[in-house]
């Protein structure tokens, strides 16, 4: 198999392995508890496909940040439909545009520090996060717009797991 081949291999098989972790859940990335492991997977991954442990790291770091790209684009791209056919009110598009940005921000700093990112703790939390950032919300608000998410069916993990857009913090 000439260089070519093997690089487009092992991007497939790289894409393939993130996408199959994201949707079940698991993470590539790992805590500084699970370095161990993916140093292993990474090594274990080049070995096999005959490519560098860097060029796999790149991969997945690509690959990661595609899978977000389309995430947020269809985050995005939902939220509006719901809002031009009035299953969501502005407030709620803000409240859920804020939540995202604080999880952006937790995910930008995580990754940026080399760890895993982790979700805010409680609604409790989130109620406060928001309420600092301008965005007036009550906890049962936040809890009445979490079962319109669920509802609406605009949550984007497997049906009826996930919390999506979201609303999977603290509740």
């Amino acid at each position: 198999m000439n260089k070519k081949n093997l690089t487009m291999a092992a991007i497939a098989v790289t894409s393939s392995l993130v996408l199959f972790g994201s949707i079940y859940g698991g993470k590539i990335y790992a805590e500084s508890a699970d370095s161990t492991i993916q140093d292993t997977f990474i090594s274990t991954l080049a070995q096999k496909l005959g490519v560098t442990e860097e060029k796999v790291e790149t991969a997945l770091t690509e690959t990661r940040e595609v899978i977000h790209e389309e995430r947020e684009t269809a985050r995005e791209a939902a939220i509006a439909t719901a809002l031009e056919n009035g299953d969501l009110t502005q407030k709620e598009v803000d409240i859920l545009n804020a939540m995202h940005e604080i999880r952006e921000e937790i995910r930008t700093k995580a990754l940026q520090a080399g760890e895993r990112p982790q979700r805010p703790g409680s609604l409790v939390d989130m109620v406060d996060e928001l309420n600092e950032a301008g965005i007036k919300v009550t906890e049962e608000e936040l809890d009445a717009l979490h079962e319109k998410i669920q509802e609406l069916d605009l949550g984007f993990g497997r049906r009826g797991e996930g919390r999506g857009m979201g609303m999977h913090m603290g509740m």
